[in-house]
């Protein structure tokens, strides 16, 4: 199985061609950008576009995938480095959640983590955990 970073020395040539295409896309999109305006202004003289507005398109840049160990290493350096932070990583896989929740979050379960290790040997800790009879 090839690594995403594999995967993207294999597909630079298609890369730097999507990049070429973008740039000859911007020129496009401007033009029809233009276009539009003025057959709006046209049709619509009371509800008038800015002829000065801009518009743009975003292409979002392909990412491969990776492994669950690149991504783990990625955010190793990331914290280590200070680009990122187990808080900020909390807030963007949620938005319902603000940094001072998200901070309120990990420490409950950091403490929760450290709770369960020290009421276990190292040895219970790998074990598979059994339900008892009753389910619970």
């Amino acid at each position: 199985i090839q690594s995403g970073y594999a995967k993207e020395i294999d597909n630079l040539e298609l890369m730097e061609n999507r990049q070429d295409d973008i740039e000859a896309l911007r020129v496009f999109e401007r033009k029809l950008f233009a276009a539009t305006i003025a057959v709006w202004n046209y049709h619509q003289p009371g509800k008038k576009i800015d002829p000065n507005s801009t518009f743009g398109v975003d292409f979002e840049d392909p990412s491969m995938p990776k492994t669950t160990d690149e991504e783990l290493k990625q955010k190793e350096f990331d914290y280590k480095w200070g680009i990122s932070s187990p808080v900020e990583e909390v807030v963007d896989t949620d938005s319902g959640i603000d940094e001072v929740k998200a901070e309120e979050i990990i420490r409950k379960n950091l403490e929760l983590t450290q709770s369960i290790s020290r009421s276990k040997t190292p040895e219970q800790l790998r074990e598979p955990q059994q339900d008892d009879e009753d389910g619970i």
